[in-house]
């Protein structure tokens, strides 16, 4: 139909004529059609090479001309002379053809080799595998896809072994965390049990002990359900509009009286009105528990001090002690789960090793950061930023 309203409009044809050349379109489409449709099923009969189906269309196309030439010919009475010419030109036109197709053919079966023996290589277990196709389409585009899922699962995989190493260092934290004390008490009750202890001033001790055994390992199975609820999101938290430096303050009061038995205090200073998103309760493990690590590591008749202030963006918390301050080779680690540091190991300081996880874990709950340092003068120093969020900033 389109050739024909172009014969109308361009050659101004008679209308006998146009009719002879619209009969003449219609048999020549249909079998066209066909052959296209036998060549069709032939190459998809068995298995080809995207190359030969290339060619096999190239050479259909040519047939198809060729065939429609020599039937017009015939049609319109041209000499052998002049037949025998445009049926050369035909030829050279089909050999350029099948040519152009034959090129563009091994650029593209080469391109698809390159994504088989990539997808070859990922299914061995070499993640590092990546495909570079420069054919700018579609397989181009595919090998990008390609090599971002690679990417993708590679980090996936990464990220399942880091796991799984730190769910073996978790339970090797755990089994020797919960072995320790255990031990201690179980060599103290067989001491009482075998007569090997009886004097009263000794037995009493013991208890003391074991009652302080009993105490750390409650804290410590308190801490890893209290942790593995945060990371699992089974804990609600309650965010509600509220002042930070009034969160502070009360929580340095519930702290200050155990404080002042190790003959350490604790101040609070800088800002007081802090408008934050905050949950208050949760918020105010946080800084129990850096105050928590604060005195275990803070010399008697030192200070520790809480400093409060705020940027544009944000409000900022600072726990500062004058103990002897975080080892370098310590402060990537210091937020890990039951990570101590050399000068913090020993159980006399009390700590469960998991303070400092819980805090992190809820700090970003709150979409703030907590990060760790040595202060200029000795001791370390834990800062906490959280968006400042409401109008009265």
């Amino acid at each position: 139909m389109a050739v024909a309203l172009l014969a109308i409009a361009w050659l101004s044809m008679p209308a006998a004529d146009i009719t002879l050349l619209a009969l003449y379109l219609t048999v020549s489409a249909c079998v066209s059609l066909g052959v296209s449709i036998v060549a069709y099923r032939f190459s998809e009969a068995r298995k080809r090479s995207i190359q030969t189906k290339l060619l096999l269309a190239h050479l259909l196309g040519a047939f198809v001309l060729v065939a429609n030439i020599l039937v017009t010919a015939r049609l319109m009475f041209i000499s052998s002379h002049d037949l025998g010419l445009l049926l050369i030109l035909l030829a050279f036109s089909a050999l350029c053809s099948l040519a152009f197709g034959s090129a563009v053919a091994r650029r593209l079966t080469g391109a698809v080799a390159h994504l088989s023996e990539g997808a070859r290589r990922v299914s061995t277990g070499d993640w590092t595998t990546r495909v570079e196709v420069g054919t700018n389409d579609e397989l181009t585009e595919l090998a990008d896809s390609f090599n971002d899922m690679v990417g993708r699962v590679n980090a996936t995989n990464d990220a399942r072994e880091k796991a799984e190493r730190a769910r073996r260092e978790l339970v090797i934290a755990i089994s020797h965390d919960l072995r320790t004390p255990l031990t201690a008490m179980r060599a103290m009750l067989e001491a009482m049990s075998d007569g090997l202890v009886s004097d009263p001033a000794t037995i009493a001790r013991y208890h003391d002990v074991m009652r302080g055994q009993v105490d750390l390992l409650s804290r410590q199975i308190d801490d890893l359900f209290e942790l593995s609820h945060i990371d699992s999101g089974q804990i609600p938290f309650d965010f509600r509009d509220g002042n930070l430096g009034a969160v502070v303050r009360d929580a340095v009061e519930g702290i200050a009286m155990s404080a002042a038995r190790r003959g350490v205090r604790v101040s609070v200073c800088g800002e007081d009105a802090l408008p934050v998103r905050i949950d208050p309760v949760r918020f105010s493990r946080v800084i129990q528990n850096l105050l928590d690590n604060a005195l275990q590591h803070a010399p008697r008749d030192s200070e520790i001090r809480v400093s409060l202030a705020r940027t544009q963006e944000s409000a900022i918390l600072t726990v500062r002690d004058h103990g002897d301050g975080i080892e370098a080779a310590d402060l990537p680690h210091v937020f890990e789960r039951f990570f101590r540091g050399e000068r913090s190991r020993s159980r006399e300081r009390g700590g469960t090793g998991l303070g400092l996880a819980i805090a992190q874990a809820i700090v970003v709950a709150h979409g703030g950061t907590i990060e760790a340092g040595n202060a200029t003068g000795g001791g370390a120093e834990f800062i906490v930023r959280l968006p400042v969020r409401w109008s009265d900033q």
